[in-house]
């Protein structure tokens, strides 16, 4: 019940008009001369997801970095890539893995210090924005329009986060018919990117699953009405 009413009084509204704004409003100009560029993952980080089972899984996939995908003069405006971008907090430029095929994407996130809550565990609140953008982004494509608003989102929190750890967000659509898609998701850990021995240690049983998360996407009717590049 607490459930629902979190649901519909606090999430949908709030998702809603995030992304129906970001989705179909042109009010940025596409470049600005001061815009900073996009924050560069730690090498060190680097070097260690690339030798993790999950990078050799998704590396044949089409990726791109989550700010290649939004106007340089949008990102300050963006949650992703503004409010909760920066050192101890979104400490890399989301990489996004796609499979075509399969209707599914993956992103990688390194969730720094600042997310945390007094207990040192990344705030519910950042993960169900991060759930409810990467849903979208995955069922995006199969709408006529290639855009919509979130008509619904379920979210089950099963494990807390630790902060200053690299996370991965699985998505894939379940359902699609028209202007309705239904998208699946979870957040995992990521064996391999452990930085103490409990973590390590948990990893010997595969990867953890913190979240689980339910989408309904849908294209409002006069959405065909607007223009392509709106």
């Amino acid at each position: 019940m607490m459930l629902k009413i979190i649901n519909r009084a606090l999430i949908l509204p709030l998702a809603g008009l995030t992304l129906g704004t970001a989705s179909f409003l042109k009010v940025w100009p596409d470049t600005i001369n001061d815009y900073d560029e996009p924050m560069r993952t730690d090498p060190e980080l680097l070097r260690r997801w690339r030798r993790t089972n999950l990078y050799e899984e998704l590396k044949h996939l089409t990726q791109w970095r989550q700010s290649e995908k939004i106007p340089p003069a949008h990102r300050s405006n963006h949650v992703g890539q503004g409010l909760l971008s920066g050192v101890g907090k979104l400490e890399n430029d989301p990489v996004v893995f796609h499979d075509e095929v399969q209707n599914s994407i993956s992103v990688v996130y390194q969730l720094g210090k600042k997310l945390g809550d007094s207990n040192g565990y990344v705030d519910n609140g950042v993960l169900s924005v991060l759930l409810d953008e990467a849903l979208c982004y995955c069922g995006f494509p199969l709408l006529p329009s290639k855009r919509g608003v979130t008509a619904r989102l379920d979210l089950e929190f099963v494990g807390k986060i630790p902060v200053d750890s690299t996370i991965v967000l699985k998505a894939k659509v379940v359902e699609h018919k028209g202007r309705k898609c239904v998208i699946s998701g979870t957040l995992e850990s990521v064996p391999g990117m452990e930085k103490n021995w409990w973590g390590r240690l948990r990893s010997v049983w595969g990867a953890e699953c913190y979240a689980r998360a339910k989408c309904v996407l849908v294209e409002p009717k006069w959405f065909k009405w607007l223009p392509g590049d709106a």
